[in-house]
């Protein structure tokens, strides 16, 4: 008897209840990648009123630590976030996080002290990778391929989003009510909040929320040796996202270099690969399910290494909105498979600390970033540093493909040797 193919849509419900239920559980699933985007781009357009604020006490450089702060965060987050959520149960850690981001996110509107303000936007950048950690977790325990790497896909294509959104939000807040007036955007982890304590069952670790298709590991299963074999994937993520950063951090100098006058300008042109990557990341599990997990990682790299390559030979704007758009494109898609493959392949026990080292690597890159490439620019120019990571990428697209190329050789049958009787 032949079995059917596991179904990609949910079981029926068995009354409208239940079924309102399993849909807010799933949008709560959907919303941890807005939490890390409101870290990061809620407080962005108001900077110069944040410097000029704290001015007698280095207002530049507050300003920039109230946008790195947060980084460090994650990455703490992400190792020990991951940790907590499988050790004491989803629902129960991501209620304490929601919680700790929006009391930690809106100390903007009664916290003055600069060091204060620093230290609750760490704790900001904890509680969302904390988030990110138990919502990835539920996902990749309640959902099997291929739909797993589809809602992660769409989860990401959220975030990116909610970014564009805040970013023009926060604008028209601080216009009409002040630069801290913003920060009133993180009581969106409120309702968010409510729902997870209405629809997500006690223990979601156990009982997900939406009817699970995949069975759990045995309780206990090794971290060290779900990670020991995925050592050189982990490695490499630091390299790749501090590339996939370049389009945040080192492009609105590549501007300033061709240029282009005035933020607005610049936000015009940066938002362009913002579009983009929602697509990559909304359109990252289909092309997973039809690529296989090394042709769609290869392809995220090669997309990458071509855009950075363009803008780094980008002197005019058509130039530059085609590598934006096509590294944005790449960079989209990039998360999502990184997740899919840490998730895929940890037991489910493990699953939400998979997935906060994902995080914790990646904030790492973002970290280096400035570190290595503004040295880097100094000697070859800004254009230049476009030209090496993009051709760096390209290279590790080629090894990725060779190796993606190998694995489908290894993996066909050999065939029939021909003979007749």
């Amino acid at each position: 008897m032949r079995v059917p193919p596991p179904s990609e849509s949910l079981p029926a419900p068995p009354d409208g209840v239940e079924r309102v239920r399993l849909m807010v559980a799933t949008a709560v699933m959907l919303s941890g990648s807005i939490m890390m985007a409101l870290i990061f781009t809620v407080l962005s357009p108001v900077l110069p009123q944040i410097a000029e604020h704290y001015s007698t006490s280095g207002g530049v450089t507050i300003a920039q630590f109230i946008m790195s702060a947060p980084g460090v965060g994650v990455i703490v987050g992400g190792l020990t976030g991951g940790y907590l959520v499988d050790r004491f149960g989803r629902k129960r850690l991501l209620c304490i996080a929601l919680a700790v981001f929006a009391a930690a996110g809106c100390a903007p509107l009664y916290v003055d002290d600069a060091w204060a303000l620093l230290g609750s936007r760490a704790i900001l950048g904890w509680s969302g990778a904390t988030t990110q950690a138990a919502v990835i977790g539920m996902i990749a325990s309640t959902f099997r391929e291929p739909l797993r790497a589809k809602m992660i896909g769409y989860e990401a294509a959220i975030g990116s989003f909610a970014a564009v959104c805040s970013i023009l939000a926060s604008g028209v807040i601080a216009e009409n009510w002040g630069w801290r007036a913003p920060a009133s955007l993180y009581l969106f982890a409120l309702p968010v909040l409510l729902a997870a304590l209405i629809a997500i069952p006690a223990d979601a670790r156990r009982r997900p929320p939406v009817a699970a298709t995949v069975r759990a590991a045995p309780r206990g299963s090794s971290f060290t040796g779900f990670i020991r074999p995925l050592l050189p994937f982990f490695a490499v993520i630091p390299f790749v996202y501090a590339a996939n950063f370049m389009l945040s951090i080192q492009m609105p100098f590549l501007l300033a270099e061709n240029g282009v006058e005035g933020p607005a300008a610049k936000a015009r042109l940066m938002v362009i690969a913002v579009g983009t990557g929602v697509l990559g990341a909304a359109s990252s599990g289909w092309i997973r399910h039809g690529l296989g997990e090394r042709v769609s990682v290869a392809l995220c790299v090669l997309l990458m290494g071509a855009g950075h390559l363009t803008l780094g030979f980008a002197h005019s704007a058509p130039m530059t909105i085609l590598g934006g758009a096509v590294a944005g494109l790449g960079g989209g898609m990039l998360l999502p498979n990184l997740m899919a493959i840490a998730t895929s392949r940890a037991p489910d026990d493990l699953r939400s600390r998979a997935a906060g080292l994902v995080y914790t690597m990646a904030y790492v890159g973002e970290f280096f970033n400035p570190v290595v490439f503004r040295p880097l620019s100094t000697i070859v120019g800004i254009h230049g540093t476009f030209e090496v990571v993009g051709t760096s990428l390209l290279l590790l697209a080629a090894l990725a493909i060779g190796f993606a190329w190998r694995g489908r050789a290894t993996s066909q049958p050999p065939k029939a040797q021909g003979g007749g009787s």
